[in-house]
């Protein structure tokens, strides 16, 4: 029960990370004769997320060329967590999570069916960085079949599948 908890906690901490994202807000382009806003505006803490993913254009960074960087693209999903040795499935902890890498290099996190967009992410010697505002994220290991997201502050690796 005491692992069984910790797994659990582990999945709450990376799912609080992914809400700890943040959002862009630039200016946007007013005409000149615009009214002037007296009042200052609303700031939330909580990112802006969706149920479904928006048309607005992601920050694209270069596609991948590299062919094992190519089998990366897709749908990845929350399969399993390790923590001490001790496996957990995502049924178990009662997680969904996924990650969606695109051939542009935008990218997409799910987490209990609240997408983040706006992400990107990139390859390199066998790691997949995600990023986002220019702030990388998360270092996802790819080992040919899975891709696994190590939690420092609880010590589990959530483990990616297809």
């Amino acid at each position: 029960m005491k692992r069984f908890l910790i797994c659990l906690l582990a999945v709450l901490t990376v799912a609080a990370l992914v809400a700890c994202g943040g959002t862009k807000n630039e200016p946007a382009e007013t005409p000149t004769d615009a009214p002037v806003v007296t009042e200052a505006p609303v700031v939330t803490a909580e990112p802006v997320v969706t149920e479904e993913p928006t048309a607005e254009p992601v920050e694209p960074t270069e596609a991948p060329d590299d062919g094992e960087a190519a089998e990366i693209l897709g749908e990845w999903n929350l399969t399993k967590a390790v923590v001490s040795g001790v496996e957990v499935t995502a049924e178990q902890i009662g997680q969904s999570m996924s990650f969606t890498f695109n051939a542009d290099g935008s990218a997409a996190m799910t987490a209990n069916g609240q997408t983040q967009q706006g992400l990107s992410w990139s390859y390199a010697d066998g790691i997949v960085t995600l990023s986002a505002l220019g702030r990388d994220l998360y270092d996802l290991t790819y080992d040919g079949t899975a891709l696994t997201l190590h939690e420092p502050n609880s010590g589990a690796d959530l483990v990616f599948e297809r």
